[in-house]
């Protein structure tokens, strides 16, 4: 048996495991609602997974499994474990910094993409037929965004020539959607009564916006349990150090 101040430690030790397993546990779960939050946007990704919301499940079930062991580990007094726990926490701490510093150098490549994967559906937007796969996700964005085209409004007329035929635009991009308010007539899309009726915001920068707004909350809850994790490193080692040492003494 451990002296009572490792004793009071390892018990510490175990609630705040506890605390992380918990916390890998509601990353799994957000992971889970950001994907289904998002999924119907990436239709403009040819169905591609939305990596962001994988990245925070992969990191929550890394956290339950670490934590649970850590809280194993800490009950059986096991030096080995602690050792092996504090090597894992470690490495994840130095994975996570990796894969976060990745995404923000390289999300300019991964928003000028996304810009062009959006430029590139909107040909295939059909208005007599707009009720599912890539009509169905334009009308969503522009509904749930407030926001019209990719960078401007004028995108539906220079990248679909059935719209700019028939001198229309989604009735989604409508400020107030109705059947048929999408019908802009002889009015320039420059002109103040289109200003007036639709929206005029590309969805490109609202959906930049957007997943910022997610990725400041990502980044502070992952920050905020490396700290938590690199304090539990540092006490594993304690207490493998002690453990190792009370053993010797019991022989």
């Amino acid at each position: 048996m451990v002296s009572k101040a490792m004793k009071c430690g390892k018990y510490v030790f175990f609630v705040l495991n506890l605390i992380l397993f918990v916390a890998g546990i509601a990353l799994i779960v957000a992971g889970v609602l950001v994907q289904s939050k998002f999924n119907d946007y990436f239709a403009f990704f040819s169905g591609k997974v939305n990596y962001a919301s994988l990245f925070i499940i992969v990191v929550g079930v890394i956290i339950f499994w670490v934590a649970f062991f850590g809280c194993c580990g800490s009950f059986k007094e096991n030096r080995t474990m602690m050792i092996v726990y504090m090597i894992m926490v470690v490495l994840v701490i130095i994975l996570e910094i990796a894969l976060v510093v990745a995404a923000h150098f390289n999300s300019a490549q991964i928003e000028d993409k996304m810009a062009s994967k959006m430029r590139e559906t909107i040909p295939k937007y059909d208005l007599s037929n707009h009720e599912q796969g890539i009509g169905f996700t334009w009308d969503k964005l522009q509904k749930t965004l407030k926001c019209c085209g990719v960078q401007i409004i004028s995108d539906w007329y220079d990248g679909n020539s059935q719209m700019e035929y028939l001198q229309t635009v989604p009735d989604s991009c409508c400020i107030e959607p109705s059947v048929g308010c999408g019908k802009v007539g002889n009015h320039s899309l420059t002109s103040e009564y289109v200003k007036d009726t639709y929206n005029i915001q590309g969805c490109a920068p609202a959906l930049k916006m957007k997943f910022k707004d997610n990725e400041i909350i990502i980044i502070g809850v992952i920050s905020g349990l490396a700290v938590l994790k690199l304090i539990m490193a540092i006490h594993a080692a304690l207490l493998a150090k002690a453990f190792s040492k009370e053993y010797q003494t019991v022989q």
